[in-house]
């Protein structure tokens, strides 16, 4: 006997988990079920999967929240919606603004709700309300096994998308990357451009900083993705130490880094504005992989244990990690920064000095035994300031991995051994997963580039 299905169209941010949750229930209570794209691999391509489960559907929920509201980034929602509408599914239209329905949908019969409990508690109601009514046509049910003849339609969305702006307008139909943001290419070819260069070190001059970037009073913040920076001088400091030999004296440009690690949070706001789709943002082998193996989120994304707004987003490949720097006008920092932002310019062996770590300091092994908030460890900043450098999650350099890359390392801005045979990336901090030896600044660890662990993050710098 057929159970019917529900195909669930609507914003994929964190905050609309319990609307999710509600609609799930009421569906769940009449023997419905439901799919939302991002709880199902893409086997092929991912917009003719969307196609496909709408048509193996008796009907589709639609919430339009965000469609004309800047705050709420809502990219494909009025693209599946309209596509059910062509072949001519029932549609069970929501919002928590009438305005964001689509202007020639407005006058149809919706259901408006807000995110309160009693909001909730209406929507569920309503919903169940609305399902029975369909569930009542004569029609109901009976073209899921026609779904296999309908041939797909092609160019759904309009063109493979190449970037889905926060608060479209949902009639135009065009992806065009804003002005502010930046190819991956062009960020790495800045980057490259600086590779043994001579660099002032005692220079008093400050670089004028990229587009996308402000300064407020001793505030740095990168407005795309609203992480806050710390700002390092061109340095010269002593790289390496004990285990990893030999010490190499090295000369940085002035550079940002990320305070924190990135969050869940922040991540969702690169995948709500096309990140996944947009492959300006991905390197040519990056793209590839992503494609092959349909990677539309985090490994963990829907994880309870990892993907807490203000845990460090994990599960995040090196090719995610860097689509997200340059997506957001910055890179992955090299081994050299990352080193010196968490060793600062004397012989630290953590970020907070030479005090052997505790749980008030870092999270490593047997101390949490789970990821912690970015934020929890403000009292153990870096000399420059920087916030959970040791421990939690391993955090990717923009390096490629080689165990003798010091002993012939140039002295300015070093970027790595050009490539490994090997595909393995620096990662550095140590994670919660891992002992304490691995919180020590000079400390080199590597992954696999397509590494998707539960306790491999990031943060991302921009050198000036």
């Amino acid at each position: 006997m057929h159970q019917a299905q529900a195909f669930i169209a609507m914003p994929f941010d964190q905050k609309f988990y319990t609307v999710y949750k509600t609609i799930r229930a009421a569906c769940e209570s009449l023997n419905i079920k439901v799919i939302r794209i991002d709880e199902v691999w893409a086997r092929e391509d991912i917009y003719k999967q969307i196609e496909e489960e709408i048509l193996n559907s008796d009907f589709v929920i639609t919430d339009f929240t965000g469609d004309r509201m800047l705050e709420v980034p809502n990219p494909n929602v009025v693209h599946e919606a309209a596509f059910a509408r062509t072949k001519k599914k029932y549609l069970i239209l929501m919002a928590q603004d009438h305005k964001c329905l689509p202007f020639d949908w407005r006058t149809r019969p919706a259901i408006i709700y807000q995110m309160t409990p009693e909001g909730l508690s209406y929507l569920e109601e309503r919903l169940v309300l609305g399902i029975k009514a369909l569930m009542e046509k004569d029609d109901f049910g009976r073209d899921y096994e026609e779904a296999a003849a309908h041939s797909f339609v092609t160019g759904y969305p309009p063109q493979m998308p190449q970037y889905m702006p926060v608060g479209y307008a949902p009639t135009t139909m065009n992806y065009v990357p804003p002005s502010n943001n930046t190819s991956l290419s062009e960020i790495e070819a800045h980057l490259i451009s600086k590779q043994a260069q001579p660099v002032a070190v005692n220079s008093n001059h400050s670089s004028r900083l990229p587009k996308g970037f402000n300064k407020k009073k001793d505030r740095f913040v990168c407005r795309i993705d609203s992480s806050e920076m710390i700002h390092i001088p061109a340095t010269e400091f002593t790289m390496g130490f004990e285990d990893e030999e030999p010490e190499h004296q090295v000369v940085l440009s002035e550079y940002l880094i990320d305070k924190y690690p990135v969050t869940n949070q922040q991540f969702a706001k690169f995948m709500e504005s096309g990140g996944y789709q947009f492959q300006g943002f991905w390197s040519e082998a990056g793209w590839q992989w992503r494609v092959n193996n349909s990677i539309l989120q985090p490994a963990f994304w829907n994880d309870e244990k990892f993907n807490s707004p203000d845990y460090p987003v994990v599960g995040v490949s090196w090719y995610e990690a860097m689509a997200y720097a340059a997506w957001a006008g910055k890179h992955l920092p090299t081994e050299a920064q990352w080193e010196l932002a968490a060793k600062g310019s004397g012989t630290n062996q953590f970020p907070w000095g030479d005090e052997e770590p505790c749980n008030k300091k870092a999270n490593y092994r047997s101390q949490f035994k789970q990821l912690t908030p970015v934020q929890q460890f403000e009292d153990a900043p870096s000399e420059y300031g920087c916030i959970d450098m040791a421990g939690n999650a391993w955090e990717w350099c923009y390096d490629w991995y080689d165990d003798d890359y010091y002993e012939n390392s140039p002295r300015e801005n070093p970027l790595g051994p050009g490539y490994s045979s090997d595909e393995e990336k620096v990662c550095r901090g140590g994670a919660w997963t891992y002992d304490v030896d691995t919180l020590k600044v000079y400390y080199r660890f590597f992954g696999i580039i397509t590494l998707r662990d539960k306790s491999s993050g990031f943060r991302c710098a921009r050198i000036l």
